[in-house]
């Protein structure tokens, strides 16, 4: 090779280098640039002070805690803002623990609900304004109702589809069988149907269309949403419920402290009824065991207003029936 031609070679061979070294620059300060916008996107509605100073006239402030100190305010004009109130804590070397600065960070939103929906949010605060006596008022001192719970759980997290969700979910009957609508957007109804909608097309499908179904809003609470979905048709006879949280999430029962006692109960009511004191004969020898372990099985519970509801193929026990035994709860907690 000519000694110009290798010169030649090098010259490209460090153009090839300096422009790869370049390129990677580039893409190095682009990405950094890029978390900077993102970082000061983030901390736009972080305060080192109470934006609370700059507000006048403030309509409401009602202070309604959840994972943190938050609060909501009602401001002219109908503006809706919630400030939640963090701690900072940092690291004592002396103890190699979090300990308290003594300095706070104030999170801002202004809520940007549809006028539909804040016109639900201000109605309950001016019903809570009302049942408190006062205008600044912490709302966990009031009895709140499930529905108001559910209204302030959606502003302090800022997410409408809480409050519009009892609006927002419509069943419509497809072609025989009775699914979730999906037209109005809202994502965790979207979320819902994935289950129940898929559940509803497979049994069409699965027994010739030659069912039916129906399909139940049970109840809505501060966090969670039911249903109750039947299916009936020749030698077809179900009813499945479905306890969904605000992530639009299956529920499971977790609070396994509680689990004994409702199960218990469950199977005392059960006892008590017609179908075990004219079937008792039938019954598995282990029926009690099996009733247990089926119990909380998704489709066999969900929740109700101020019930947990259970449905337990008969025969899923011994008892040669397509009945469907259905058992109420009673229960005080909020879900």
């Amino acid at each position: 090779m000519s000694n110009s031609k290798k010169k030649n070679k090098k010259k490209i061979s460090k153009r090839t280098y300096y422009g790869v070294v370049m390129c990677l620059a580039i893409a190095v300060v682009s990405i950094a640039l890029l978390l900077l916008f993102l970082s000061n996107m983030f901390k736009s509605n972080v305060k080192s002070k109470n934006p609370e100073l700059n507000y006048r006239n403030i309509i409401y402030k009602v202070r309604f805690d959840f994972g943190a100190e938050d609060y909501i305010y009602l401001l002219p004009n109908k503006t809706i803002k919630t400030v939640e109130i963090q701690e900072m804590h940092e690291v004592d070397p002396d103890c190699n623990c979090m300990v308290a600065t003594g300095e706070f960070k104030y999170i801002e939103n202004k809520i940007r609900f549809s006028q539909k929906s804040k016109d639900k949010v201000i109605k309950v605060l001016n019903e809570l304004s009302k049942m408190s006596g006062s205008k600044d008022f912490d709302a966990d001192d009031i009895e709140l109702t499930k529905y108001q719970k559910r209204i302030l759980l959606g502003v302090v997290s800022n997410v409408e589809d809480y409050v519009s969700i009892d609006e927002d979910i419509k069943i419509k009957n497809k072609q025989g069988r009775m699914v979730l609508d999906t037209s109005s957007g809202n994502k965790i109804v979207k979320k819902m149907a994935n289950l129940i909608n898929e559940k509803a097309n497979a049994d069409y499908e699965k027994y010739n269309r030659s069912t039916m179904s129906t399909l139940e809003l049970l109840y809505v609470g501060p966090y969670s949403i039911s249903f109750v979905y039947k299916l009936y048709g020749t030698n077809v006879n179900e009813v499945k419920g479905y306890s969904f949280n605000y992530n639009g999430d299956i529920r499971k029962f977790e609070e396994n402290g509680l689990k004994d006692g409702i199960l218990g109960e469950a199977m005392l009511n059960f006892m008590s009824s017609d179908l075990y004191k004219n079937n008792a004969s039938q019954l598995y020898a282990n029926w009690e065991p099996v009733f247990k372990n089926k119990a909380f099985d998704t489709g066999n519970w969900c929740f109700d207003e101020n019930k947990i509801k259970f449905f337990i193929p008969a025969k899923d026990l011994g008892i040669e029936s397509d009945e469907i035994i259905t058992i109420d709860v009673d229960n005080g907690e909020d879900y």
